[in-house]
């Protein structure tokens, strides 16, 4: 599945995994396929899944190493949410919509331990596969871990999306609510400046979870709303819910 010199078979064999862990979802068994998923590519576990951003430690992983020192009161970037890796029922939906083609580059903004990534990576036809994480020990990871599961197209970059301009090559973005407005800095509009000015001038494909960011893309005239998805949750032993969009610029639709 990661080194078959065939690749034909090494597709195959990907396709099945991803029909198992589809099965999975569809059961219900979130939990279940996301470890699953963690398990067979070495990534670390996530322990805090359904707790507040406020109040989380700065080690969220199994894995001691990998240490929050940017985002939230662990550097003082209140713009930067702690990360959270995503879960494989929001990565399918998102592959559906997608409909990732040989010619597209997919950037995952706020990619983290590499989880969305690696899945576009080892999953779709995407010929190359960025992830800009601002965290260091997390970048640092993710980009190790594609290397050692022969993801040669996924790569982590290790820079600040506030400062730095999209990659000129990219043709889709993923997007899991990694940035939060603040009084001094409005880090979600930032952003999708450089979406609609990057969407205003050539066919983009774009899933977000994130009502700001989603209600800005919607707003600027320059992204059609295509698709949405609810999915509930638990958080604190509520029920709660979070609405994942797919948008579109120019043709991008029928890419």
């Amino acid at each position: 599945m990661f080194f078959e010199a065939d690749p034909e078979r090494r597709a195959a064999a990907r396709a099945e995994w991803l029909a198992d862990l589809r099965r999975l979802v569809a059961r219900g068994d979130y939990r279940q396929a996301d470890r699953e998923f963690e398990r067979v590519l070495g990534l670390p576990e996530y322990t805090l899944y359904g707790a507040p951003k406020n109040g989380r430690p700065p080690e969220q992983f199994t894995d001691g190493s990998l240490i929050s020192k940017v985002s939230g009161s662990f550097g003082g970037r209140d713009d930067v949410y702690p990360p959270q890796p995503s879960s494989l029922r929001h990565l399918t939906w998102s592959e559906r919509v997608l409909r990732l083609s040989p010619d597209d580059v997919l950037l995952d903004i706020g990619s983290g331990t590499g989880t969305a990534i690696d899945f576009f990576g080892m999953f779709t036809e995407a010929k190359k596969v960025y992830g800009m994480e601002i965290e260091p020990d997390y970048a640092a990871f993710a980009d190790r871990r594609a290397a050692d599961l022969g993801l040669n197209h996924v790569h982590s970059l290790h820079k600040d999306i506030l400062e730095e301009p999209l990659p000129d090559d990219v043709t889709a973005v993923y997007l899991f609510n990694p940035l939060g407005s603040t009084g001094d800095n409005d880090a979600v509009g930032t952003v999708a400046d450089k979406l609609v000015d990057m969407g205003a001038s050539r066919p983009l494909k774009v899933v977000v979870m994130g009502p700001d960011m989603a209600s800005r893309l919607e707003a600027s005239g320059a992204f059609t709303l295509e698709s949405e998805k609810d999915f509930s949750y638990l958080i604190q032993g509520r029920p709660a819910s979070s609405s994942w969009k797919f948008f579109t610029s120019g043709r991008a639709a029928g890419a």
